[in-house]
């Protein structure tokens, strides 16, 4: 099955990366475990025999990666409502080159979808890769484990009175490409050892039989956390043009703040557009995407996707001061001298800094009447938290705006959804 797009289909994205020095995939930092079952199952089932569609073989010319405009839909997935099962796609690839998949929790008519996207850190160098979540691939046995079980995220559990996601279906998908969900490069050399960092390719596979199985969603939240957070906002455009213009999706980026070239180096940006192969995948018609030689992306992706989807709205949560964050954006000091063996930052990015540079977002590359929106919690006791939803969120308040509400006025089109703080 063909579905027509309205748009040409093309990822929109802040490309960024999810550290490596604090996991958030494996929740050695976080507060809750954002990981895979929901409050209601009783027991995780497997549906890996349904088989897979694989999508067109349209590819741009000039890489032999990139998909075309065309999208192929597969067969919808059939799962138990209520309880996790896992779904190979045997042509996904992992970084190591092994197949992965996704969790799929069904409920209800299928109107109202979350797809979120598991952290996990980023492999951009030798000390990054060593620490990134599933180096080694991620199947039914990793979706199994029970320390990645998440009857305790409010997100995910159906049994909590006050989680507003209560009757959504869940779309798991599962952090093992190193490459924060974006990636088309199937050769990559990092570290003396091969990655494929394939994290673009594998959500289009995916795509194929999600939109397929939810036919009648209105609804579509993508988020994430960390890399799953830049990720989410990387594969924006390609989940909203597969769904259709009638469906509307909406972005929550936690904790992947995208922030302009005065704060987030040019030549990390670099680094990551030539390594995980983003010119493959940023969408040609991106204004700016591809004239700056220093490799800068960032913002003329915040640009395109705002201009793109102007009846969309776009949230991303973070910190102040972030300590994962900062951490990562050190590797860009000195330009860029502790990459590739370079060593390990002994010292955070400069709070100060970071905090300017959310700032920036907030005000100028956002700005205060657009569709984008930051919250930023500040208070004194969590301003370098990483990651807020494995918290629950209805009780998640800064600057007089509880998380949950901030939340469902993104996905509501209210018009009086805002920045928290404001300007």
């Amino acid at each position: 099955m063909v579905r027509p797009m309205s748009q040409k289909l093309t990822p929109l994205a802040l490309a960024l990366a999810a550290l490596g020095l604090l996991a958030c995939g494996d929740d050695t930092d976080g507060p809750v475990d954002l990981g895979i079952d929901a409050g209601s199952a009783s027991d995780l089932g497997t549906t890996s025999d349904l088989g897979t569609a694989t999508p067109d073989a349209g590819m741009r010319p000039d890489s032999g990666l990139a998909p075309d405009t065309g999208f192929v839909y597969g067969d919808p997935i059939e799962a138990t409502p209520g309880v996790w099962s896992w779904i190979d796609f045997p042509d996904s690839r992992c970084m190591n080159d092994t197949p992965t998949g996704i969790g799929v929790n069904l409920a209800g008519s299928g109107d109202k979808v979350i797809i979120f996207l598991m952290g996990g850190n980023a492999c951009f160098d030798y000390l990054s890769c060593q620490i990134t979540a599933y180096v080694n691939g991620f199947g039914l046995a990793e979706f199994n484990q029970d320390q990645y079980r998440a009857r305790s995220a409010p997100l995910f559990n159906r049994l909590e009175p006050e989680n507003p996601f209560s009757d959504w279906s869940y779309v798991f998908v599962p952090y093992c490409t190193g490459d924060i969900h974006a990636g088309a490069n199937p050769s990559a050399n990092v570290g003396g050892q091969n990655r494929n960092f394939h994290g673009y390719l594998n959500m289009r596979e995916y795509l194929s039989r999600l939109v397929p199985t939810f036919p009648n969603a209105t609804e579509v939240l993508l988020t994430g956390v960390s890399a799953g957070g830049f990720g989410s906002a990387f594969n924006f455009t390609q989940v909203q043009q597969a769904f259709g213009p009638d469906v509307r999706v909406t972005l929550i980026d936690d904790s992947g703040p995208p922030m302009g070239e005065t704060y987030l180096p040019p030549c990390l940006q670099k680094h990551w557009r030539d390594l995980w192969g983003l010119d493959f995948t940023l969408p040609e018609n991106c204004e700016g995407c591809f004239s700056d030689q220093r490799g800068v992306f960032a913002e003329p992706l915040i640009d395109h996707i705002q201009a793109t989807f102007p009846d969309r709205n776009f949230g991303f949560i973070s910190s102040s001061e972030d300590s994962v964050i900062r951490q990562f954006w050190a590797y860009g000091q000195d330009n860029c001298a502790l990459l590739n063996g370079g060593g390990n930052p002994g010292s955070l990015y400069p709070a100060a800094n970071f905090r300017a540079g959310l700032m920036d977002l907030r005000d100028r590359i956002l700005g205060p009447s657009g569709r984008g929106k930051l919250y930023m919690p500040d208070a004194a006791a969590t301003r370098t938290q990483h990651v807020w939803l494995g918290e629950r969120i209805w009780q998640v308040e800064h600057h007089g705006v509880r998380l949950s509400d901030w939340m469902l006025q993104a996905i509501a089109g209210d018009p009086d959804w805002a920045h928290a703080p404001a300007p």
